[in-house]
């Protein structure tokens, strides 16, 4: 019998077939940075792209107003909602209540000072931000969804009284300065904490200190922001406190206007609009369940050039593993190298880095001050 001299193929053998899977494995192990760092790059992209909507959003405010929107008002609200017209979101803006009336007539927040119905009314619905989903041009892409958020910070009264805050909510006048905010925190309010609208974009309001009234560390009134509070209300009449203040049929409408782009005179490419800020690790104590993170409503959405830059600023950023250095009303991000994105007042986005001084970064923030930082140095 004649043997056949026929090629008849061998299988692979174990150890071929190890190998061949290890070779795919490292493919895949330096194919996944590559994966992930083109994800990051188009976050990054999309919440520049998002800032820049928001800086054409203030510009055209401005040109059909004559002025800034306000960067607070009597009623606690923040820049975001005057822009929702301006960013396609006209119907957000009819449904959002802004105050107009007061007391148990006041359908959504019940009180002047911004603050939602408890777990045991209505979903917040206006006021807070109509619920979720959010407005995607509010949020980065990089930054936490807030499905985990065990806190929300429902406003900061920070500043002089009745000139960067309505001071009568609190029983504060000035010339004494108040750092102080409030917190909504899930085991007080599911609803509100879950249900409402976020923000990563904060309007820059300046230094404000608490020597703000004298020139005692030589940065005073010219380190204010370009967002600055509006004590005067759309009927004309200017929200004080005492016994000549408004009486409750005053309280309508709160005015929408600041200030104008003339107060920049430091130059509108030279000052710091808005900048990112992710939220951040809040310590309500130890073993208090509502020690978690915490994040900025778009219903006030500002930041204070006193609490610093972080994560490299120190004192007023908790450096906590869970904060990787960041906090609630504090510009900072996640994105590669924790680069933050922010707009200028010209309408312009670009990067800016963590391990910038203070001093450069309080300058920045000053509308006013006469001091003039080439910011690509």
């Amino acid at each position: 019998m004649k043997k056949s001299l026929g090629y008849s193929p061998k299988g692979f053998t174990l150890v071929e077939l190890l190998v061949v899977i290890a070779i795919i494995g490292i493919l895949v192990g330096l194919l996944l940075p590559a994966v992930q760092a083109a994800r990051e790059a188009a976050r990054r992209m999309q919440c520049s792209n998002n800032l820049k909507q928001l800086g054409l959003a203030v510009h055209n405010f401005e040109s059909a107003n004559r002025r800034l929107p306000a960067g607070l008002d009597v009623r606690f609200n923040g820049p975001h909602y005057r822009l929702l017209p301006y960013i396609e979101q006209n119907a957000v803006f009819q449904a959002y209540d802004n105050g107009v009336t007061v007391g148990a007539t006041h359908a959504l927040s019940l009180a002047a000072n911004n603050i939602p119905r408890t777990a045991t009314g209505p979903v917040p619905n206006g006021r807070w931000g109509v619920a979720r989903p959010n407005i995607p041009s509010f949020l980065c892409p990089s930054s936490p969804d807030g499905t985990a958020d065990r806190n929300m910070i429902q406003y900061a009264a920070v500043g002089i009284p009745d000139r960067h805050f309505r001071g009568s909510l609190f029983g504060l006048t000035p010339p004494a300065p108040s750092f102080s905010f409030s917190v909504y925190a899930r085991s007080t309010s599911e609803v509100a904490v879950a249900e409402t609208g976020r923000t990563h974009y904060l309007f820059n309001r300046g230094w404000i200190r608490p020597d703000f009234s004298t020139t005692g560390d030589g940065r005073g009134p010219a380190y204010e922001g370009p967002f600055r509070y509006s004590n005067v209300l759309a009927n004309g009449k200017t929200a004080t406190t005492g016994a000549a203040g408004i009486v409750p049929a005053d309280y309508v409408n709160p005015d929408s206007k600041g200030v104008g782009f003339n107060v920049v005179s430091d130059g509108l490419s030279n000052v710091i609009f808005a900048l990112e800020s992710p939220g951040g690790y809040l310590n309500r104590g130890a073993g208090n369940v509502d020690s978690g993170w915490a994040v900025s409503p778009w219903a006030q959405g500002i930041y204070y050039s006193d609490f610093g830059f972080c994560p490299q600023a120190t004192g007023n950023c908790p450096n906590t593993p869970e904060s990787k250095r960041l906090g609630w009303a504090i510009p900072g991000s996640m994105h590669a190298g924790t680069v933050i994105n922010g707009m200028l007042g010209d309408g312009s986005v670009r990067s800016f880095s963590p391990s910038m001084t203070f001093t450069v970064f309080a300058t920045l923030n000053g509308a006013a001050d006469g001091q003039i930082v080439n910011i690509d140095e």
